[in-house]
């Protein structure tokens, strides 16, 4: 996927816009106050000029978690745009 810079401003505005920010910071404060991170495990990293992904394993207190995450280079700065949980062990 050949993604320039205005389309991957134009999905980061989209996706700020649908997010209820307070909700969001209250789900992440509350899924970091009740869990440890034990280790993280880079299993693959694809790298574009203005897109890659990371699939990662996060070994957790509550269990493991696989995830492929999608990053976007906007204004020469990597935002997370989105994730797809492969598999979890909890």
């Amino acid at each position: 996927m050949n993604l320039n810079h205005n389309n991957n401003f134009a999905i980061v505005a989209i996706l700020i816009k649908s997010i209820n920010i307070e909700e969001w910071r209250k789900t992440i404060n509350q899924f970091t106050n009740s869990t440890e991170f034990l280790k993280l495990e880079i299993i693959e990293f694809i790298d574009g000029a203005n897109e890659a992904f990371v699939t990662f394993k996060a070994t957790l207190s509550s269990g493991d978690m696989l995830e492929k995450s999608r990053f976007l280079k906007v204004d020469n700065r990597w935002l997370y745009e989105s994730g797809e949980i492969k598999s979890t062990a909890y």
